[in-house]
């Protein structure tokens, strides 16, 4: 069943329901990459299991991911199906935007695509991307210094257990 299908059976709520569900199964598995819309950040319940990994949050200028719905075609997100154009769409996104800010800060990263802003476009390829989104992984992993914590001998002020 696709995700039209879904909130056309079931609404918005029903559709929900299922990505909880589904997140609930994927959180057990480790070393794995599992996107998600980014209305999953509206549930409480999908931050227990968001949490078992790092979270990353892509975000992008309105009129550009408007750009990117609309050359998609608008039947593939229903949130935006009474959108009748670009400007629209990216009203709406900001306005989605507005409302899931708080929740969205909660995320490990934040990485914006990268606009051109002569052209409006994109200013990246995906593997530009992915790029941008590695280097900054491995800085939060270093400045975490969790790598090294895991490695080290204690600290003066770590916990010790002594006198066994």
């Amino acid at each position: 069943m696709s995700i039209p299908d879904i909130f056309a059976a079931e609404g918005e709520d029903g559709f929900r329901e299922v990505e909880t569900a589904v997140l609930g199964e994927v959180s057990a598995y480790k070393k794995c990459v599992v996107a998600t819309g980014g209305g999953a950040v509206k549930r409480q319940e999908n931050w227990m299991h968001l949490r078992n990994g790092l979270v990353v949050c892509l975000s992008g200028d309105p009129a550009l991911l408007a750009k990117r719905i609309a050359k998609d075609g608008v039947e593939a997100r229903p949130l935006f199906a009474d959108a009748e154009d670009e400007t629209a769409i990216a009203a709406k996104i900001a306005e989605m935007m507005k409302e899931r800010e708080k929740l969205y800060a909660e995320a490990d990263l934040r990485v914006k695509l990268l606009m051109d802003d002569d052209t409006g476009e994109e200013g990246e390829d995906l593997d530009g991307l992915c790029k941008r989104v590695l280097a900054c992984l491995k800085r939060r992993i270093e400045e975490d210094d969790t790598k090294s914590r895991l490695k080290n001998e204690p600290k003066e002020g770590d916990i010790t257990v002594s006198g066994m």
